[in-house]
Parts: structure tokens; sequence; C-alpha cells
């Protein structure tokens, strides 16, 4: 018997080392454009180390119904740079591609979104900037 609890207790133990340099963040956003294609929130959960994130939104929500991979990559300063597609709908019925671009420095906790449109030859690149907190126990993955 004080084999299986001992077996059970280790195997709980490296379950939870494995998950443990997962982030998992809660990020709110000041749009500077008040159409819809910055979300006033994203969830994402981020694996540094596997060099893996997902994200969560209203817009992903939309069109995905859960959350989706993001590329991943650590840039200079030990931020972190993260992008995702979606393909959109407007309010005339169309799909717009939109190519999300997010960076999250965990030193300061600031976070900011990019949106560009590469498929409409429109200048206008929404943004958003704000900050993020911790998300305990709620990960993406």
């Amino acid at each position: 018997m004080k084999k299986i609890i001992l077996a059970t207790l280790f195997a709980f133990g490296l379950s939870n080392s494995a998950f443990a340099a997962v982030q998992n963040l809660n990020c709110t956003l000041n749009s500077w454009e008040e159409q819809g294609w910055v979300p006033d929130r994203i969830l994402f959960s981020v694996d540094p180390e596997a060099k893996q994130a997902r994200v969560f939104d209203g817009n992903i929500n939309e069109v995905e119904g859960k959350p989706i991979t993001a590329k991943f990559k650590i840039i200079r300063g030990g931020k972190y740079r993260m992008s995702w597609k979606l393909d959109l709908i407007t309010t005339t019925g169309t799909k717009m591609r939109a190519n999300y671009t997010a960076t999250y420095d965990p030193k300061s906790t600031k976070f900011n979104v990019r949106v560009h449109f590469p498929m409409a030859n429109l200048a206008n690149s929404p943004s958003g900037d704000g900050s993020c907190k911790d998300n305990k126990g709620q990960s993406l993955f």
C-alpha cells in the first residue's frame, strides 16, 4: 500500500513540475480603435521552455469556439512575441483575414497587440496596449 501511495505522489509531483513553466495570463487592453478588431481582454497560456503558446478572446470564440495555437518566440529583452491569424466576419458578412501580433514583457507585465489585414490593402492597423495578470490554474493547453 505504501508503494502505491508513494508512486501516486511521485507521479503527481512530476505532473505538477511539467506544468510549472506554463504561464497563464489574463490581459486587458485599451484599444485605439472602437471597431472590435482588438478585444478588451485576451487570455494566453505560454510555455517559454517548449516555445508554445495558446490564445483565446472574444473574436477567437466567435470563429473557432475554443483556444487556438499561436506562434511563439522570445525576442530581445526577454519579451514574448505571439502571432495568430483569424478569418473574421465583417458587418457586411464578408470574411476578412486578420493577422494578430502580440508582445508581452514578463518583467513589466506590459502587453500590446497590433492587427494587420493583409488581403485588404488597408492602411489602418488597429492596436491596443494594456497589462497582464497571472491567471492561476486556467491553462489553455
